[in-house]
């Protein structure tokens, strides 16, 4: 977010610069400039040219940078080739100065005149080409010699994202939340002006839980829809399911908190995750069991889903590592309500700590078990317990178990977290959680992308993607790796009285 906030600014400085304020891509434009004044008006606020325009030819020449700042394109100036480019939404328009051969998406188009480079130093272009070549309205008023732009549409395309997710079933909260991060995001996009003039229009499908579904979600993402690029899901098996449809389409697909560590183990080169992994977090835990607990006797209760089991195998391996093996590794499938068997094998082993990794519906039935039976130990649990509506389902028993999570928290105090919790609680209406956060940040690591790729393709955004580093997000700095691994933050907290108390770091 800092990054774009300086890149915002830097625009800003220049539009200062050049005595023309910004205009936001969100609005229409009216543009009208005299023949030798360098008073001009944008929507009808007075703007001072540098250059005046000038006809040459019968044609109208008007200053580069004004022109393609006022209808909101993104400029530059080759001063090797010395071609002058704008790029609007799916149109990418390059000039050579003194040609007049143009190419308009890379196809050869002729000129009645040829942009060329005043004795002032200013670089003039032909008005009518460029206008009329990102769809405005170009009139001429002889008599006053004033040549009048007009741009009606609210922005010059769409740019569509594909995002999945539960937004019902049993795990609609944790969807729900990822998709309200995501739209928070887009809007605050759009109202800014949008991607590369384009709006941002995310397309939402609810998988229902079911891996099935985001196969046929994918499907229409990539064949009907045809979306740039793809962001989801909150749950790693759905994720999985669709990993081959991802790498055969070749689109740029983000995953905001996703752990599973499969997802990325044989990447393709298109799929990139913004959180930290089941790798990190599991290994966070049992250090934290084992170093600050003191745990010696760990059992194991997770989901069989690949999820959970790929958390009850890195947490197993983890303990070997620490050189303990775990007294009892129980399974349980999702929606299970009634977890007595395994729980009092758990008792009968004497474990002093009990390491939960699924999600929060079975988590939160397993606390409140833990407790209703007495089992002694300390109780830990995974990134996914804790989420949704935890809270309200474990009630008092949540009490002073302890958790690990990403790089967000609502406990956070720095500037940072609280003020995206103020500006999120007035827009949405309560405080995000982690999926609210990683939707969010995944929307933004794409718009860097999208911005950073100059235009509005797939292999250019994935490319653009792939080099991002130190990335400022909401859950802390991304920088992918080869695996397309982008986030480690992890953080140990603690719940009492309800509320939760960071630990570590």
């Amino acid at each position: 977010m800092k990054k774009a906030l300086i890149m915002l600014l830097v625009v800003a400085l220049l539009a200062g610069v050049f005595g023309l304020a910004p205009v936001r891509a969100a609005e229409g434009v009216t543009i009208q400039m005299t023949i030798g004044s360098t008073k001009a008006f944008v929507n009808s606020k007075e703007v001072i040219l540098d250059q005046p325009p000038v006809i040459e030819n019968g044609r109208t020449l008007v200053p580069f940078r004004f022109l393609g700042e006022a209808i909101g394109a993104k400029i530059g100036w080759d001063p090797v080739k010395k071609t002058v480019s704008y790029v609007r939404g799916n149109m990418d328009i390059i000039l050579t100065i003194g040609s007049t051969t143009a190419f308009v998406n890379e196809k050869a188009t002729k000129l009645d005149v040829a942009p060329k480079i005043l004795p002032t130093g200013r670089t003039v272009v032909p008005v009518r080409f460029i206008s009329e070549t990102i769809g405005a309205k170009v009139d001429w008023n002889s008599s006053t010699r004033t040549v009048t732009v007009a741009l009606s549409s609210k922005f010059a395309g769409e740019i569509k994202i594909g995002v999945f997710g539960p937004l019902t079933g049993t795990m609609a909260i944790g969807g729900t939340h990822q998709k309200d991060g995501v739209q928070f995001a887009v809007d605050k996009i759009n109202e800014s002006g949008g991607l590369l003039g384009c709006e941002l229009v995310p397309i939402y499908e609810d998988t229902e839980g079911n891996a099935q579904n985001a196969v046929n979600i994918m499907n229409k993402f990539l064949y009907k829809d045809e979306v740039l690029a793809t962001i989801g899901s909150n749950n790693s098996p759905e994720v999985l399911a669709v990993l081959d449809m991802i790498c055969k389409a070749k689109v740029p697909h983000i995953v905001p908190s996703g752990v599973a560590g499969a997802i990325t183990k044989d990447n393709c080169g298109w799929v990139f995750r913004i959180t930290a992994t089941d790798v990190i977090f599991s290994k966070r835990l049992v250090d934290f069991a084992v170093n600050d607990l003191k745990a010696k006797k760990i059992a194991i209760i997770h989901d069989t889903n690949d999820y959970g089991q790929g958390g009850m195998a890195m947490i197993t391996n983890n303990l070997k590592a620490a050189g303990l093996e775990p007294v009892v590794v129980e399974g349980y499938t999702t929606g299970t309500k009634d977890f007595s068997p395994l729980l009092l094998k758990v008792k009968a082993a004497g474990a002093d700590a009990i390491i939960i990794w699924g999600n929060y519906t079975e988590g939160a039935q397993l606390v409140r078990q833990i407790k209703q039976l007495s089992i002694p130990g300390e109780v830990l649990v995974s990134t996914g317990v804790t989420i949704g509506n935890f809270f309200e389902l474990a009630g008092d028993a949540a009490d002073n178990l302890y958790g690990v999570t990403g790089g967000y928290s609502p406990a956070r105090t720095d500037a940072v977290a609280q003020n995206f919790i103020k500006e999120f609680k007035d827009k949405v209406g309560y405080i995000p959680d982690i999926n609210d956060v990683l939707g969010y940040d995944a929307v933004n690591v794409l718009a860097k992308a999208i911005n950073d790729a100059g235009k509005i393709d797939r292999t250019a955004v994935r490319d653009a993607i792939s080099k991002i580093q130190n990335f400022e997000t909401i859950s802390g700095p991304v920088s992918f790796n080869k695996n397309g691994e982008g986030g480690t933050n992890s953080m140990i907290f603690k719940i009492e009285k309800g509320q939760i108390k960071l630990l570590q770091p």
